[in-house]
């Protein structure tokens, strides 16, 4: 899934791959180019734009276990300008919405586009076309009330 993901995002032919089946499963060597390491690189949070922690005060989560359990991030293109946007959400403050301005450069906007959820202590999201019009939807999970947001004014 990772490497589809991967060969998507970058605009590339998925490999052709051989699996070794076995009794009950079934797997395949990871072909790692020589001269190269596998991973991942940390960008910083300058250099990306990326400003967010998800914090929980201890006394918080004292009377209520649920938020031991963490929040939710969605990845979609919300904006509709081919590249993916991360939603993230937050139990001790507003969420955030960075949109991807290309070379992994994202700008806030949740605020501006009023899914911020701000003090609604939210605990998971998801991205979907709820309304079937070729967009992305957001639905917002909350310790209180949820929340639904129909993309009809998302695009630039």
């Amino acid at each position: 899934m990772v490497v589809a993901l991967a060969a998507w995002a970058l605009g590339q032919a998925f490999p052709a791959v051989t699996w070794v089946e076995e009794a009950n499963h079934k797997w395949r060597p990871l072909d790692i180019p020589t001269g190269t390491r596998p991973g991942f690189t940390l960008l910083a949070s300058g250099q990306t734009g990326i400003q967010f922690s998800n914090q929980l005060d201890a006394e918080k989560s004292l009377q209520n276990q649920v938020y031991l359990n963490g929040s939710g991030v969605a990845l979609g293109d919300i904006n509709g300008d081919g590249l993916c946007d991360i939603y993230l959400c937050s139990l001790d403050g507003p969420n955030h919405l960075y949109l991807n301005r290309g070379n992994w450069k994202f700008e806030e906007a949740a605020k501006s586009y009023g899914v911020d959820c701000d003090g609604k202590d939210s605990t998971g999201t998801s991205l979907a076309d709820l309304d079937g019009d070729g967009d992305l939807d957001a639905f917002v999970a909350n310790a209180g009330p949820n929340k639904v947001w129909i993309n009809n004014s998302l695009h630039e």
